[in-house]
């Protein structure tokens, strides 16, 4: 019978053996589910008229958070969304609740084209590149939260068509919000109800200008 110290010693290496082991296999099913996820949003993305590229797309299980680099999608005319950098933090205790609730979320260096245009009775939206005037209506109670989010280096452009020549944009140099919360309703065929809500934002930096022939028009600061 081998000595007690030796005896634990054994133990201790099964023990790490067995928690690489488990450490290997959740990398295993991260790389698996980094794939799987970015494969679906590339093909939810093509049904909506869409290209879809990332550079780097990673889903880690351990902390079950989302890393995206170099993000790019388009439609046929050029337009869409863009970032250099889309952090999203979840939890497995709001996953089991079956809640949207993200407890921190950031994004850097994002551009993203937002325009409308006349429609039969209403204004028709095309929100990064995704015209939503082709979507079937349908009824939708949708709310997510946001517990902490950061937008940085961003650039949001509008075209209120066929008023507007070319679109105005909005730069942020730095947005640190908190409590978001984006609520989307509608019941029938009316419009998409949209409520945004949150608890604080700080802003450093919002500058807007015409996109095309690039001349500043109003210039905030806001030091925090």
């Amino acid at each position: 019978m081998p000595p007690e110290p030796v005896h634990q010693y054994t133990n201790f290496r099964h023990l790490l053996w067995w928690l690489v082991g488990g450490l290997l296999l959740l990398e295993g099913f991260s790389i698996f589910a980094s794939d799987f996820v970015r494969d679906k949003t590339d093909a939810w993305l093509a049904e909506r008229g869409l290209d879809f590229h990332a550079d780097y797309f990673r889903v880690s299980l351990l902390d079950l958070s989302v890393l995206a680099v170099g993000v790019r999608a388009s439609n046929r005319e050029g337009r869409g969304f863009a970032a250099r950098e889309v952090t999203l933090d979840y939890s497995w205790w709001q996953l089991l609740r079956g809640r949207a609730h993200l407890p921190r979320a950031s994004v850097s260096g994002a551009y993203m084209d937002l325009q409308s245009v006349p429609g039969e009775k209403y204004r028709e939206w095309e929100v990064g590149g995704w015209d939503l005037g082709e979507v079937k209506r349908r009824d939708r109670d949708f709310k997510m939260g946001i517990g902490w989010a950061r937008i940085r280096d961003s650039e949001l452009c509008y075209r209120h068509r066929p008023v507007w020549p070319t679109a105005t944009c909005a730069y942020v140099g730095d947005a640190k919000i908190e409590d978001f919360l984006l609520g989307l309703w509608r019941k029938g065929d009316v419009p998409l109800k949209v409520n945004i809500a949150a608890a604080d934002i700080q802003l450093e930096e919002l500058l807007a200008r015409e996109k095309i022939r690039h001349i500043t028009i109003l210039l905030w600061r806001i030091c925090t």
